[in-house]
């Protein structure tokens, strides 16, 4: 009987362990949505405007870029350049052949 009563209590241990973690997942998972519902001001040698976290990406950087200062038309290429400069993930270890 004490040896039962060991193995329950070891299993309820792990299950409030799991518990816990999933506690913690559902934290952080808010703090992400609310982290990506919060404006980023981006700033370009153009002018500067605020847009979503979760929707600040190269695609929609450039097509604000171009509805907001170039009235829809094309991007120069140096301002292409700096928008993919500020959305671009970081990378290491670049090697061109």
């Amino acid at each position: 009987m004490n040896t039962i009563w060991q193995f329950v209590q070891d299993i309820s241990w792990f299950g409030n362990l799991l518990r816990g973690i999933a506690d913690i997942s559902i934290i952080w998972v808010a703090f992400l949505a609310v982290k990506g519902s919060t404006y980023k001001t981006v700033s370009l040698s153009v002018g500067n405007f605020r847009i979503r976290r979760r929707d600040c990406n190269v695609q929609n950087v450039t097509n604000l870029v171009s509805m907001l200062f170039f009235d829809g038309g094309t991007v120069p290429d140096l301002v292409r350049k700096e928008i993919i400069e500020k959305t671009a993930p970081k990378v290491k270890n670049i090697t061109r052949k």
